[in-house]
């Protein structure tokens, strides 16, 4: 198999679940987020350390902090859904989510590879379906 593809189930797996775990906490929407980033850090900044810290001069910070941004505001979002969902609905929230969150690339690749396609625009009203009938 593939290792970007190896990376992408592995990647699914762990996003799939740490959601189900999480609304299990008891923590609210800051908590857990807070929680969340803390731990993040500490699991996270040995591999920052084994690979070098980056030349910040190179870093493109137009890009990042935006990224940062919409990466804390879902944090905080997703973590208020969880916290305030049942474990039935958080299964068919987080379909949702997952839906809206490959949505999202799939129109921007779509906009960059010259305009949306028949294809395309069937599978984006497809996801605007899927969320309708899941909600």
């Amino acid at each position: 198999m593939d290792v970007l593809y190896l990376k992408a189930i592995v990647s699914g797996i762990c996003f799939g679940l740490w959601p189900l775990f999480m609304n299990k906490s008891g923590l609210n929407s800051a908590e857990a987020s807070a929680a969340l980033s803390l731990f993040l850090l500490a699991v996270v900044s040995p591999f920052l350390l084994v690979n070098g810290i980056p030349q910040f001069s190179v870093v493109k910070w137009q890009m990042a902090v935006p990224a940062c941004v919409f990466d804390a505001l879902g944090l905080l979002a997703l973590n208020s859904l969880l916290a305030s969902a049942s474990s039935v609905q958080t299964g068919s929230a987080l379909v949702i989510v997952t839906v809206v969150q490959v949505a999202i690339p799939a129109a921007y690749l779509a906009v960059l590879a010259g305009g949306l396609t028949l294809r395309s625009a069937i599978g984006l009203v497809a996801a605007v379906i899927a969320v309708y009938l899941l909600r």
